[in-house]
C-alpha cells in the first residue's frame, strides 16, 4: 500500500492525527494530486475532534482561499485560538498576516516576535522566517550572521529559499560575503538542494569564497544534471552553467557547439530566469554566436508566461528592432505592463521615452515621475537621468543638490549618464566648485562607458586647458 492509502484508511477509521496528515498531503500534493476541497474535509473532520493542527491548517485555507472564500480576519482568529492552546505553528502563520498588513495593521516587530516564538519551539517555517527578517531588516536589525544562525537548522529541516537568498546576496561582495556565500551554498549542497549545487559550482568557476577549480565547477553542475530527483526548472541552472565554462574553456575544452546545445538544453526546462538569459546572451552574442531569432523566441516565452524581465526586455526587442520589426507602439505597451509588475528598467525606458517623444508626446514632467519611480527602486540610468533633470531644471524645479544626491548613486554604480552629467556639474561649477580636472576624470569614466558626448566634452576642455597655456606661455 502506498503512503496516501495506509494514511486514508487510518483517516476512514477515525484517527484524528490522520485525518490531519491527509489533509495536509492533499493541500501540498504529496503522494497525490493537489486537491483542496478533499484537504478541506479531512482537515475538518480532524477539527470537529478537537485536533489542534488541524484547526490551524483550517485557517491556512481561509487565509489563501483554498476551496472557502480567501477570509484573512477568519484565519486571523484561527491562529489566535490555536496559539492560546501552545500551536507553535499558528504563531508563524500569524506572523505572515502582521508582516504582510492582513486584516490586521502591519507590524513587522510583532511579526518578529511570533516567527521567533515559532523557530525557538522548533517550527522550519519561524526558522526561515526569522532568517529572512535579519536579511531584509524587517522588525529587526539587519544582521547576516543571526540570519546565518537560524539559516542553517532550516535548512536540515528543507527550507533552503533564505539560503539562496542570502547566498546570493553576499556571492559577489567582499571576501567575507563571498566566504559567507561558499558556506552557505555548501550546506545546501550537503542537504540534497539541487539548485545550491549549482550556485557552488558557479563558486568555484569564478574563484570567490574558495580557491578556483572550473573542473569542480563543472563537476557540480553535472551532478545538478544528473541528479533523478532534481526538478527540471532546476537543472535548467546546471545545463545553463555548464554551458557557460564550455563557451570559456572553464574547467572543460572549449567548445561553443556544446556551449550553445547546453544553452538549448537549458531553455528546454521551463525555468523562466535561465530562458531569458539566455535569451539575452543570444541577442548581446557575449561568449556565443549571435543568434537573432533564438533570442526572440526565448524571450518572447518568457514574457507568455508573465516573466517581467521578460515583458521588459521583449520590449527591448520591440524598440530597437533588430530581432523583429521595430514596432514602438508594442514597445510602449510591454514597458508599460512591466512597470506597473514593479520592473525598475521599464520605468526607466518609460522616462526615455516620454523625454524624448518617442511614440508619446514628449512631456518632461512625465518623464521625470517615471525616473523617480526607477531611481526609488535603485535604477543607476535613471538617477542619472533625474540628475541631470534636476541639474536643468527640466520636468523638475531646478535642485542642485538632488542632482549631485543622484549623480553620486549613479555614478557609484558606474553609470554612463550619471558620469557625464556629473562631469558637466563640475564643468559648469554648477552647485560645486567649478573644477575642469574634475570634470575631465568623470567624462573620461562616461567615454570609456560608451558616452560619445563625453568624448566630445573632453577635447574642449584640453582646447581651453592648451589655449590658456599658450597665454600664460605667450605672457611671460
Amino acid at each position: 500500500m502506498t503512503e496516501l492509502e495506509i494514511t486514508k484508511q487510518k483517516a476512514e477509521a477515525g484517527d484524528a492525527e490522520a485525518q490531519d496528515r491527509l489533509g495536509d498531503m492533499y493541500r501540498l500534493g504529496s503522494g497525490t494530486e493537489k486537491n483542496y476541497e478533499e484537504a478541506l474535509k479531512w482537515y475538518k473532520a480532524s477539527e470537529a475532534q478537537g485536533n489542534i493542527s488541524a484547526h490551524n491548517h483550517v485557517g491556512v485555507m481561509y487565509q489563501y482561499g483554498y476551496a472557502v472564500e480567501k477570509d484573512c480576519e477568519k484565519a486571523r482568529v484561527i491562529y489566535e485560538e490555536c496559539i492560546a492552546k501552545g500551536d507553535y505553528k499558528a504563531c508563524n502563520n500569524l506572523g505572515i498576516l502582521y508582516n504582510n498588513g492582513l486584516s490586521v495593521p502591519k507590524d513587522q516587530e510583532k511579526a518578529f516576535t511570533l516567527f521567533m516564538k515559532a523557530a525557538e519551539n522548533g517550527i522550519p517555517q519561524g526558522m526561515e522566517n526569522v532568517a529572512n527578517a535579519y536579511i531584509k531588516g524587517h522588525g529587526v536589525q539587519r544582521d547576516y550572521d543571526k540570519a546565518e544562525k537560524w539559516i542553517m537548522p532550516a535548512a536540515e529541516h528543507g527550507m533552503f529559499s533564505a539560503l539562496v537568498y542570502l547566498g546570493r546576496e553576499c556571492y559577489g561582495g567582499s571576501d567575507e560575503d563571498n566566504r559567507r556565500a561558499f558556506r552557505l551554498f555548501s550546506k545546501g549542497m550537503e542537504q540534497g538542494h539541487s539548485l545550491s549545487c549549482a550556485l557552488l559550482g558557479l563558486m568555484y568557476a569564478q574563484g570567490l569564497g574558495v580557491e578556483k577549480n572550473g573542473a569542480k565547477a563543472a563537476e557540480l553542475y553535472q551532478r545538478l544534471i544528473d541528479d533523478p530527483d532534481a526538478p527540471e526548472n532546476e537543472k535548467a541552472y546546471g545545463y545553463f552553467y555548464l554551458g557557460v565554462s564550455y563557451s570559456e574553456g572553464n574547467g572543460v575544452p572549449y567548445s561553443e557547439k556544446k556551449a550553445a546545445e547546453l544553452y538549448d538544453r537549458a531553455a528546454a526546462c521551463g525555468n523562466d530566469e535561465v530562458t531569458e538569459i539566455i535569451g539575452r546572451l543570444y541577442y548581446d552574442a557575449q561568449d556565443i554566436k549571435r543568434d537573432l531569432r533564438k533570442a526572440f523566441e526565448y524571450i518572447s516565452l518568457t514574457a507568455e508566461h508573465g516573466y517581467v524581465p521578460g515583458i521588459y526586455m521583449l520590449g527591448i526587442l520591440y524598440y530597437d528592432g533588430q530581432a523583429v520589426k521595430r514596432d514602438d507602439g508594442r514597445a510602449y505597451e510591454l514597458f508599460v505592463s512591466a512597470a506597473e509588475k514593479g520592473s525598475a528598467d521599464a520605468m526607466q525606458q518609460l522616462g526615455h521615452l516620454y523625454s524624448s517623444g518617442i511614440y508619446v508626446e514628449k512631456d518632461m514632467k512625465t518623464a521625470a515621475e517615471w525616473y523617480k519611480k526607477a531611481a526609488e527602486r535603485g535604477n543607476a540610468r535613471a538617477e542619472g537621468c533625474l540628475g541631470g533633470m534636476y541639474l536643468c531644471g527640466e520636468g523638475v524645479e531646478k535642485d542642485y543638490r538632488k542632482a549631485h544626491e543622484l549623480l553620486k548613486r549613479s555614478c557609484s554604480k558606474g553609470d554612463m549618464t550619471g558620469l557625464y552629467n556629473m562631469g558637466y556639474m563640475y564643468d559648469k561649477g554648477l552647485g560645486v566648485p567649478k573644477s575642469a580636472r574634475t570634470a575631465r576624470i568623470y567624462y573620461k569614466q562616461a567615454e570609456k562607458s560608451g558616452h560619445f558626448p563625453a568624448g566630445k566634452r573632453l577635447v574642449n576642455i584640453s582646447f581651453i586647458a592648451r589655449l590658456a597655456a599658450e597665454w600664460l606661455k605667450h605672457k611671460k
